[in-house]
C-alpha cells in the first residue's frame, strides 16, 4: 500500500492523493515552478523494480529512495526524459536499485509547460 505524505504544490480541486487512486480523470496539478516533488511512504516497505505513471506536459522525472523508518538519505534510483505531446504521457520509470524503500520521492524536475499533472502512479 502506498499513500502520498507530502507534495509541493496544493490545490483543493486536485490532491495530491488522487494520483494513487482510479479512474485517471483525477489528478494532482502543479502550481507551476520546478522541481515539483510528491513524497510517498511506501507500507510495507518494499522493493521497485519500476514505477508506471499517466501525466500531461511532464518533461523529466527524478525517482529517490530512502530505505530507512525515518525521511533522509534519498538517493538517486531512477530517471526519464519524456517527449512533448497533445495526449496523456503514459510512461514508465525504471528503478536501477534492488533494495528495500519505506520512502519515494517522484520528482518532477522539468515540465514543457507551466503546469503539469499526474493521474496515476503505480509502482511495480
Amino acid at each position: 500500500m502506498a499513500r502520498v505524505l507530502m507534495a509541493t504544490s496544493y490545490d483543493e480541486q486536485f490532491p495530491a492523493d488522487n494520483i494513487l487512486s482510479q479512474p485517471t480523470r483525477e489528478f494532482w496539478m502543479s502550481t507551476g515552478v520546478y522541481p515539483q516533488e510528491i513524497l510517498i511512504q511506501l507500507t510495507p516497505a518494499k522493493s521497485v523494480r519500476s514505477i508506471r505513471f499517466v501525466s500531461t506536459k511532464v518533461r523529466q522525472i527524478v525517482v529517490e529512495g530512502s530505505e530507512g523508518p525515518h525521511l533522509g538519505n534519498f538517493v538517486k534510483i531512477g530517471e526519464t526524459e519524456i517527449g512533448d505531446s497533445r495526449d496523456l504521457q503514459r510512461e514508465t520509470v525504471e528503478i536501477n536499485s534492488t533494495k528495500v524503500f519505506q520512502y519515494v520521492k517522484f520528482v518532477i524536475a522539468s515540465g514543457w509547460n507551466d503546469f503539469v499533472s499526474i493521474h496515476s502512479l503505480r509502482f511495480e
